[in-house]
């Protein structure tokens, strides 16, 4: 048995070395995802929200609606439909390009919810050009 201790110690080897570098990387890596917050749903305070999205009576396809307090997106269907799971009393954003963000405060399960965006509008640019021409007299 001494012998055995004596060569572990020559070697630099423990028996317990590996197993407790595996246990302080895991523990490391569980403190840094659950300070991030978003693997963590509270539970029993989930809602559904579903419905659809239009524009001025036509529903838009393609349109990325998502949980912001966690993270979860989905994209409305080519009938403008979609369907998403919240946080109560979390914020689901709705955003496509050439339409303004809009901002939902999700307080309670809703079904067919319908959701209006608006375009943007840009300012038109001046499409007026003043010419002015010069001529000499000879």
């Amino acid at each position: 048995m001494m012998k055995n201790r004596v060569y572990l110690k020559k070697n630099g080897r423990h028996p317990f070395r590996i197993p407790l570098m595996v246990l302080f990387v895991s523990l490391l890596t569980f403190n840094i995802t659950d300070a991030k917050g978003d693997d963590v749903k509270p539970n029993g305070n989930n809602i559904t929200v579903s419905g659809y999205v239009t524009c001025q009576g036509e529903r838009i396809s393609d349109v990325l609606i998502e949980a912001v307090s966690t993270s979860e997106e989905t994209i409305s269907d080519k009938e403008g439909k979609f369907s998403i799971e919240v946080v109560k009393g979390g914020v689901i954003t709705f955003q496509k390009d050439g339409y303004v963000t809009y901002e939902y405060l999700a307080d309670e399960p809703r079904d067919n919810m319908v959701i209006c965006l608006q375009v943007v509008v840009e300012p038109e640019e001046n499409s007026e050009a003043v010419i002015i021409i010069h001529t000499k007299k000879e």
